[in-house]
Parts: structure tokens; C-alpha cells; sequence
């Protein structure tokens, strides 16, 4: 997922740098072409893509409908 890492200028409002962690496993990942932020593979444990706070996953998106995530 991703890595936030809080290291902004004197009057920044923000983040001054996103990673987003982009899943190793994932066959056609979204790329983050046009956001200011940089991309790592790595394996997540879910989700398609997240961001890492101190090195834990603290958010992940999944690109999926929610309708295909389980079977009755």
C-alpha cells in the first residue's frame, strides 16, 4: 500500500511527500500518473494499492465491486 512520510517545507499546509504502495501481485495496477505522489511495488495483504504510516498499512483501495468480494 502506501508510505505517507510527513517531511514538508516551513508553511506547508500538507504532506510533503505520498507514497502509494501498488500491489506486486496485481495484473493490470492503476498508475498514478497525474497526482503528485511516487509509487512502490510490494505485496499487500489486501487491496490493490494503500499507503504505510510507520511502516504499517493504514489504508488500501480495492479496485473491485464490492459484489465479487463474496459468494453466498
Amino acid at each position: 500500500m502506501c508510505h505517507a512520510k510527513a517531511a514538508g517545507q516551513p508553511g506547508d499546509a500538507g504532506i510533503g511527500e505520498l507514497e502509494i504502495v501498488v500491489d506486486s501481485h496485481e495484473q493490470y495496477p492503476y498508475r498514478f500518473i497525474h497526482q503528485q505522489v511516487s509509487t512502490i511495488k510490494q505485496a499487500l495483504p489486501y487491496g490493490d494499492c494503500g499507503v504505510r504510516i510507520d511502516g504499517s498499512l493504514a489504508a488500501s483501495v480495492e479496485r473491485k465491486p464490492s459484489s465479487t468480494w463474496w459468494r453466498a
